[in-house]
Formats: C-alpha cells, sequence, structure tokens
C-alpha cells in the first residue's frame, strides 16, 4: 500500500521493475494513463465508495476470484459491474 504523497512516477516504477498490477482509488492514475501515456504491467481502478476496510476486501476479493488476465488490462470496478479495457 502506498502512501497518498508518493509521487505517481515513482509508483509507475515500483510497478514496472516488479511487474505489479497498480490498484487503486486515485482517478488521477486514469487519465495520466491516456494523458501521459503512462505504462504499467496492469491497472485496476477502484470506482466505489471506500465504506470501510470490510468493504473494500470484499469487493477486492470477489473480483480476484474471477477469471481475469489483469496483464495489460484497465480494470474499473464499480459497486455493480466490472469493466475491462487494454491498456
Amino acid at each position: 500500500m502506498a502512501d497518498e504523497n508518493v509521487p505517481y512516477g515513482v509508483v509507475k516504477r515500483l510497478a514496472n521493475n516488479e511487474g505489479r498490477i497498480l490498484i487503486t482509488f486515485d482517478r488521477d492514475f486514469g487519465t495520466i494513463l491516456f494523458v501521459e501515456g503512462l505504462k504499467l504491467p496492469g491497472l485496476i481502478l477502484l470506482r466505489f465508495p471506500p465504506k470501510n476496510v470490510e468493504y473494500i476486501y470484499k469487493n477486492l476479493k470477489a473480483l480476484l476470484s474471477k477469471d481475469i488476465d489483469f496483464q495489460g488490462k484497465i480494470v474499473s470496478v464499480h459497486e455493480d459491474r466490472i469493466r475491462i479495457g487494454k491498456m
């Protein structure tokens, strides 16, 4: 889990160096992907209200139980749907 004050470049570099899929509530990452051409192994954008830790865990657990290849994808997780697009 990254500190909210860590610059995007640092988070991007860590994700790329370690081949990690980034999971975030930060809507700016989606914008940066398209505007600045940010490259990541994959991105999961959480688009539901973070009501509490249990709620976040429940939604992530449900997402990760699905047969989804997250590599090279942008996955947008809403309360009522999941959208998957290519990076």
